[in-house]
């Protein structure tokens, strides 16, 4: 469902298959929202980074479809929600060794974004919105 705003978009929901070439389109989906909201190169690169570190969690973690929401916000700022259909399986903070490959999603989402996770007895979903003095 989206609602229009001008020439920008307010909202826009996109479902993605459990596999590795979702990332991808994922980030492309999130990097058109931005763009056509007037987002700088920047913010857009920095806000497909987050999603993209949110969608390989959702597809590593459950191997279920996953959808992103891209909404506008009153104050100009985007938030990206990243929702699965698990409710089992919530992000933990891991404490990598320096030569691990894995484990520092959340601390780049820590950096980079104000997020959080809400679970429903049908899922869980990943929020965030940039921080704006990154």
């Amino acid at each position: 469902m989206s609602q229009p705003i001008g020439h920008h978009l307010r909202c826009v929901t996109e479902e993605f298959a459990p596999t590795p070439s979702s990332v991808p389109a994922t980030r492309g989906f999130v990097g058109r929202f931005f763009r056509d909201a007037g987002a700088s190169t920047d913010t857009i690169d920095t806000a497909q980074l987050c999603v993209s570190e949110a969608a390989t969690n959702a597809i590593r973690h459950t191997g279920l479809d996953y959808t992103v929401t891209c909404t506008a916000l009153d104050d100009g700022r985007i938030a990206v929600e990243v929702r699965d259909q698990d409710p089992r399986s919530s992000p933990l903070r891991r404490h990598p060794a320096d030569d691990d490959e894995n484990g520092r999603g959340l601390e780049l989402l820590d950096a980079l974004a104000e997020w959080h996770v809400t679970t429903t007895a049908t899922g869980k979903t990943l929020a965030f919105v940039l921080k704006e003095d990154r």
